[in-house]
């Protein structure tokens, strides 16, 4: 939390225009935890980032990303579209993109889930000249939510019917049945509603009854919210 903060603070420096982009912010980010980018605002040309942004990207230093576009350091078409969608609506908005759930594909065939959040950066007039950011890899999550997908494929054999499933956002605990925590972690872990039916052996409109449900149950609107409320709140049982 506390690295996370800090770069919250160094970001507010940005969106202040008391930061430019350059060697200062450059040496702000490069001992931070956390993977940290920054790029003009159009077109979207990538003018720096610290070592683990470098990592992530098999570079070896950071400097070897100044000038390189989306598609240069995204091996799939798909993320550089995603991220420059994300880039875009920054731009478009003037507002920040907070907690976005990502996925950025290696060229090994590898994939690294990340949860990034971008904000605009301003000169000393107030303009939108760029937009910087930052990210933590939570592949671990997914890793660990598969495991628990797993798990519950078993629960009518291992656990009894009468387990009680919570998620809590904003402080609020929420309880979910047996099969919306089923149909939530499915959907979390990358599975279709057809699929997510199939594996339930159920029909594919019980499945979209029961995201439709959690939806309301749990103050969300679209299934892209549902999926970044499961990964920042796990479920818990008992």
């Amino acid at each position: 939390m506390l690295s996370q903060d800090t770069a919250l603070g160094v970001l507010e420096q940005i969106h202040q225009g008391q930061m430019h982009m350059g060697e200062h912010l450059s040496l702000s980010f490069q001992r931070l935890p956390i993977g940290v980018f920054w790029q003009s605002k159009f077109p979207i040309i990538m003018q720096g980032c610290n070592q683990v942004d470098a990592d992530l990207l098999s570079l070896t230093y950071p400097e070897q990303i100044i000038n390189r576009s989306m598609f240069e350091i995204c091996p799939k078409e798909s993320d550089a579209l995603a991220a420059i969608r994300d880039h875009e609506n920054v731009i478009a908005t003037g507002k920040p993109r907070f907690n976005d759930i990502r996925t950025y594909h290696h060229k090994n065939g590898n994939c690294s889930l990340l949860c990034i959040t971008r904000i605009p950066m301003y000169d000393p007039d107030d303009n939108i000249v760029g937009v910087a950011g930052f990210f933590h890899d939570i592949s671990f999550v997914r890793q660990l939510s598969q495991m628990t997908a797993q798990t519950m494929v078993n629960l009518p054999r291992t656990f009894p019917k009468t387990k009680y499933y919570y998620i809590t956002v904003e402080k609020e605990t929420v309880r979910l049945s047996a099969r919306q925590a089923e149909c939530l972690t499915y959907l979390a872990t990358g599975k279709t509603v057809k699929e997510i039916a199939n594996l339930l052996g159920c029909a594919r409109s019980t499945v979209e009854d029961h995201l439709t449900s959690l939806k309301s149950k749990l103050g969300m609107s679209t299934t892209s919210a549902l999926i970044n409320c499961f990964w920042c709140n796990p479920i818990r049982w008992f």
